[in-house]
């Protein structure tokens, strides 16, 4: 018996238009009604696409939302590596990197709340994101911490273990980025007034005092 033709496949161009309209439409629904309330047919419905289709893409919704989180890291990474002009100076080095990825998020707040809004809550150890998935932030995140061993082998910031003090940065550049974004009853001043000196004041209470 002759077999039906088989549904034809898609180009890879057609297939990269339905996974980026997969993409933008799950970032929508993911940031306005919470991750938790969204069901993988609930954003194929809105793609008009049938359950399949999706899946086909991804595997899951957990697939889905770290698909997103690697893509808007690596795309964070991508802003600040074109922006950042290393110079022999590593304290300059530092002080300009965590400028630029601030301003990355603040530029990018609706991929800001993505990444940092939404938790996925049902995930297991073994099922959580694993940051080394984007290749670019990486890259950012290793010449970031070799800045801060410089300065800290050379005297320039007190002895102190260079990854702690790696994380203590990435993590208030986060915290800082995360108030001026999402607690908008608060009446800030000009954030870039803001971020000024909280780099002054990390920055400078980290060098060694003479």
């Amino acid at each position: 018996m002759k077999k039906k033709p088989g549904r034809p496949r898609h180009s890879p161009e057609l297939q990269a238009e339905i996974s980026e309209n997969i993409i933008e439409i799950a970032m929508d629904l993911f940031t306005n009604q919470g991750y938790e309330h969204v069901s993988m047919r609930k954003i194929a419905e809105r793609a008009g696409c049938a359950p399949p289709t999706l899946y086909h893409y991804f595997a899951n919704k957990r697939a889905l939302l770290q698909h997103i989180w690697t893509r808007l890291f690596d795309d964070s990474a991508k802003y600040l590596q074109e922006r950042l002009k290393l110079s022999t100076d590593p304290k300059e080095n530092i002080r300009n990197t965590l400028d630029i990825y601030i301003d990355y998020w603040m530029k990018h707040q609706d991929n800001y709340r993505v990444i940092f809004q939404i938790e996925d809550l049902t995930a297991k150890p073994d099922q959580d994101y694993d940051i080394n998935d984007s290749q670019g932030l990486t890259e950012v995140f290793g010449s970031l911490e070799r800045e801060v061993s410089k300065c800290v082998d050379s005297g320039v910031f007190r002895a102190e273990d260079p990854e702690l003090i790696f994380q203590t940065l990435i993590g208030g550049a986060m915290g800082l980025a995360n108030s001026l974004i999402t607690t908008r009853e608060f009446p800030w001043r000009e954030s870039d007034a803001i971020i000024k000196i909280w780099l002054d004041s990390m920055i400078g209470g980290l060098e060694a005092r003479t």
